[in-house]
């Protein structure tokens, strides 16, 4: 299947982090629902990164801004989210020990990549796998760091790369918090900048085809994530 008609409307992605798309996710994301089938499907799963971190973030306290997919009244009042995460989320917060969000991404990380494997979508097959790698090698050096077990091995999924594929990485951080503990902005380009190495070696280009359109939305998503390292402050 070709998708030649939505690459017309989606601008080139800017190269570096920090630097504002010219396109939304939310944008995105809607261009996504009006062409539907398995594109949308597979492309709501992506953005619906953004509004599981939103949701996060509003259970440390902070104002919920809208997500990718959701408004923020949608997110308040969550009537409107996936089922599961939805019964997630009432579970966890029904809860007397607190709310974790590590069972949320769990969920969302294994639904995403089934979903990814029963498309046959190469590149978020890989692309998944290996961003799931990624959180975990960071979640195990910040554990080192705290001298505590971070308790991830692979979130359950098969086929993530092995640690040492990250080794790079978490050796830069390493350099960075021996020179300042609390170098926040370093540290925030170092990882999103290697989430978008990794997205652009293995996403397809001049195919107009699912994987490479898939390609682009999680480009897109990485530098909406990150944009904020554009400003001065």
């Amino acid at each position: 299947m070709a998708f030649e008609y939505i690459f017309t409307s989606l601008p080139s992605l800017p190269e570096k982090v920090g630097s504002k798309p010219g396109i939304s996710v939310s944008d995105m994301a809607r261009m996504l629902d009006a062409e539907g089938g398995v594109a949308n499907a597979l492309g709501r799963m992506v953005f619906l990164q953004k509004d599981i971190k939103v949701l996060e973030m509003a259970e440390l306290g902070c104002d919920v801004p809208g997500g990718a997919l959701f408004s923020a009244d949608a997110l308040r009042e969550r009537s409107m989210l996936p089922a599961w995460l939805a019964s997630l989320l009432s579970e966890g917060l029904a809860g007397s020990e607190g709310f974790g969000f590590d069972k949320v991404w769990r969920a969302y990380f294994r639904r995403a990549v089934e979903a990814a494997d029963a498309a046959q979508s190469s590149f978020l097959r890989t692309w998944l796998r290996w961003d799931v790698g990624l959180t975990c090698a960071l979640a195990a050096h910040r554990a080192s760091r705290m001298k505590m077990d971070s308790g991830v091995q692979s979130l359950g999924i098969e086929g993530t790369p092995d640690p040492s594929e990250y080794r790079a990485i978490t050796e830069s951080l390493v350099s960075i918090e021996e020179r300042d503990e609390f170098n926040w902005k370093e540290t925030d380009l170092l990882v999103a900048g290697a989430r978008l190495s990794k997205a652009r070696s293995l996403a397809p280009v001049y195919t107009f085809d699912l994987d490479e359109l898939m390609g682009y939305a999680a480009q897109l998503m990485v530098l909406s994530d990150f944009e904020y390292l554009g400003s001065k402050n």
